[in-house]
């Protein structure tokens, strides 16, 4: 059904449209004039039948339908229609898909006053693990006056999604900064210009993110081919459009996002995206393994020898930890072991005796064990066992930063120690060593149920007195009393005196911090931080700036990130460990274009961080860690470590090279991105036969001649046959 028809079908359900937007929360009362249906039926089932609501029957025109079962289920039909959809913890999608009737009037489509997605449930405002969603797919449109993804209290990270060629028109969009939208494109998607989100002109404020990833089980849009995600014949696209979007293409493609003001595509504003080849394709290799007698719990990579090359140690849960020698050639000598104390779970490298050497200190949750490893001549051989402490509480994590002492008159590097005490709240504790003892200088509390905690400074800056972050649960802000707790990311310093620790700034999150990594991923000077939660979600916090928390879904659960140098290019990259399917994937930061969409300079907006995923590796085992290494220009490429438990062989650690090498020939003929070059690729060469002096047919003219012709014809047939990798 084209868009513009269905416009027309909304104005027959929806009389009054209103430019004015009320934030709708769990104790607001519900806006029908009706009853409020609740669906009950938590394997789905068809919209109109009366056994899935708990009146017994379906929802009118002025009823609301709320869905707030804690799973995820279908909800089938031709044509829905109630005063709002208010979706609660449910996962919901709507399958509006008619068959061969899917373009007669009064089918395949969605008509509500309001589509609340996320809002909290009614009876259960607080659960941040099941924020809502709304999928949609087969072709299915939606028309709401007003649609509020997420919720103004809580960070709840809410989703919408749009498959094949599913579509919105509303006349009011909200999206709140922790929700996100997810565009799963093929062929069929966003053909017209309106885009898949259609703004009518009423008032919209698009805060959240967006993810755009080739649907897997569709047809891949062609190369070259226009996919509108947003478009508005009003003028009305607001200033902050999607601070945060991850592109997720397939291998060898490459998605360009632009912004179109007007002046093309029938005067419709528009945010549109296009399918290129990538410029490179990254190979990922194993360069070298070690056998490990037990699980590796953490990898820290450090320079402990002073030669621009960073070593690794790896803390072993048999009590142990191996440091291995960076070599010129980028691999890593035979370990050293070295006896450290029960369960080490994590470590922090620094100073810390001031001689000019990079020390460690471990932290062991097995026996609450504080020890330092000092390391005199700087030589990750001959590390010498220092001073250690035992910590009160369970050790969680550890960090370090500068401290003031009385026994010293300037200022030391210490180690930072968090701990979870048995009634489950949480402290951070500073302790300088000095001589052959271990001080106590600074213990500040940091929530319930602390997790990770790190410097927030550039991983490859090495800020020498950075903030340190610290993942743990908080009191919600903003409720008068009972206010729940919600993950949050504490920033602290020392004291201008620097004697003690406090908390600068607690930011929420959309889940419980199981790892974060921090650099300057936008190069303006300000740090970011990357933040994988429990419940699968990546989460961008710019600790620097008052800007919210903004979020994705990953396609999965992580329990690791790392960010670094792969490319040697100055430009970071984040590599994140998987855990089902088990795999890495690698993400690059790529450039936003300037414009309403989130360019730089614009008065009161949110410049835009665009990252791309352009690696996946499958591993046989989830990760349990994972690091990069700095490798000088000269030697090969930075590398990727992961531990790996033994689930699957024996506990190792291993090393793994990326490389980016020019994509096969192929996947320029690929026209469709199938993995197969045949007939279907030759329809486009003889579709666009003739001159070509730009637009569309570009991509189809394979050498560049500025014509499609007998000579693109013989390149296709040279590259005919399997084009996968």
């Amino acid at each position: 059904m084209e868009l513009h028809s269905m416009i027309f079908l909304r104005s027959i359900f929806v009389t009054t449209i209103t430019t004015t937007c009320i934030m709708w929360t769990p104790t607001t009362a519900l806006a029908g004039d009706g009853d409020v249906f609740d669906w009950i039926n938590p394997a789905g089932g068809e919209y109109k039948d009366p056994l899935n609501w708990s009146q017994q029957s379906t929802p009118q025109f002025d009823d609301d339908a709320r869905f707030d079962i804690t799973n995820t289920y279908s909800v089938t039909g031709e044509y829905l229609a109630a005063n709002s959809f208010l979706i609660g913890r449910s996962n919901v999608t709507f399958d509006l898909n008619c068959g061969d009737e899917q373009d007669l009037i009064g089918c395949g489509y969605i008509s509500v006053t309001d589509l609340l997605i996320g809002n909290g449930s009614y009876d259960f405002p607080r659960e941040l693990d099941n924020p809502g969603s709304v999928t949609f797919i087969n072709g299915g449109g939606g028309f709401t006056e007003t649609t509020i993804l997420g919720n103004t209290k809580l960070p709840l990270g809410s989703r919408l999604i749009f498959k094949n060629s599913s579509s919105l028109r509303s006349e009011n969009f909200i999206s709140t900064p922790e929700s996100s939208v997810l565009f799963k494109v093929d062929v069929n998607s966003g053909i017209f210009d309106e885009g898949i989100i259609s703004l009518g002109s009423g008032s919209h404020s698009i805060e959240g993110s967006f993810v755009l990833q080739t649907d897997p089980l569709g047809a891949a849009p062609v190369l070259s081919q226009e996919i509108n995600l947003l478009g508005s014949y009003y003028s009305s696209t607001p200033p902050d459009l999607f601070p945060f979007r991850v592109l997720r293409p397939r291998p060898a493609r490459a998605f360009e996002v632009e912004w179109d003001s007007g002046t093309t595509g029938g005067g419709v504003e528009r945010l549109f995206a296009r399918l290129e080849v990538s410029d490179t394709v990254a190979s990922v290799s194993l360069s070298q393994s070690d056998e490990l007698g037990d699980v590796p719990t953490r990898l820290l990579a450090t320079d402990l020898d002073n030669d621009g090359r960073d070593d690794l140690v790896v803390l072993i849960d048999s009590g142990v930890i191996n440091v291995y020698r960076s070599l010129p050639n980028g691999l890593f000598d035979t370990p050293v072991e070295y006896d450290a104390c029960d369960n080490p779970v994590d470590v922090s490298a620094a100073d810390f005796d001031g001689d000019g050497t990079t020390d460690l200190a471990i932290g062991c949750a097995g026996d609450g064990t504080l020890l330092f490893y000092l390391n005199p001549d700087a030589d990750p051989s001959q590390l010498v066992e220092g001073p250690s402490t035992v910590v009160d509480g369970e050790i969680r994590s550890l960090a370090n930063t500068l401290f003031v002492t009385s026994f010293s008159l300037v200022a030391r590097n210490g180690a930072t120690v968090t701990t979870r005490a048995n009634a489950g709240n949480g402290r951070t504790k500073g302790y300088v060593a000095n001589g052959a003892n271990v001080v106590q200088v600074a213990n500040v509390e940091v929530g319930d149920d602390p997790g990770p905690s790190d410097p927030i400074d550039d991983e490859n800056k090495k800020d020498p007195e950075p903030p340190i972050g610290v993942g743990g649960d908080v009191p919600a802000a903003g409720f008068n009393r009972g206010a729940p707790l919600v993950p949050a990311l504490m920033i602290l310093e020392t004291s201008p005196a620097g004697t003690e620790l406090e908390v600068v700034k607690t930011i929420p999150l959309t889940g419980r911090a199981i790892d974060f990594a921090s650099a300057d991923l936008d190069s303006d000077g300000n740090i970011e931080t990357l933040v994988v939660t429990d419940n699968g979600h990546l989460d961008l916090v710019r600790t620097e700036l008052d800007y919210p928390v903004h979020s994705i879904h990953l396609d999965g659960t992580a329990n690791s990130i790392a960010i670094g140098d792969l490319e040697e290019d100055g430009t970071p990259e984040i590599v994140i460990g998987m855990t089902a399917p088990a795999r890495l994937e690698i993400y690059r930061v790529v450039e936003t274009p300037d414009g309403p969409q989130g360019g730089k300079g614009e008065e009161n907006e949110v410049p835009a961080i665009t990252l791309e995923r352009y690696a996946v590796e499958f591993l046989g085992e989830a990760p349990t860690d994972v690091a990069v290494t700095s490798v000088p220009a000269a030697a090969d490429e930075s590398e990727v470590i992961v531990g790996l438990p033994g689930g699957a062989g024996a506990p190792s650690v291993n090393v793994n090279e990326v490389d980016n090498v020019p994509p096969p020939p192929c996947t320029f003929a690929d026209f469709n991105s199938d993995g197969v070059v045949n007939a279907f690729d030759l329809a486009f060469i003889l579709g666009y036969w003739g001159p070509c002096t730009g637009g569309e047919c570009t991509s189809f003219d394979l050498n560049d001649d500025g014509e499609v012709g007998s000579a693109d014809l013989g390149l296709l047939f040279s590259s005919w046959g399997d084009c996968s990798f």
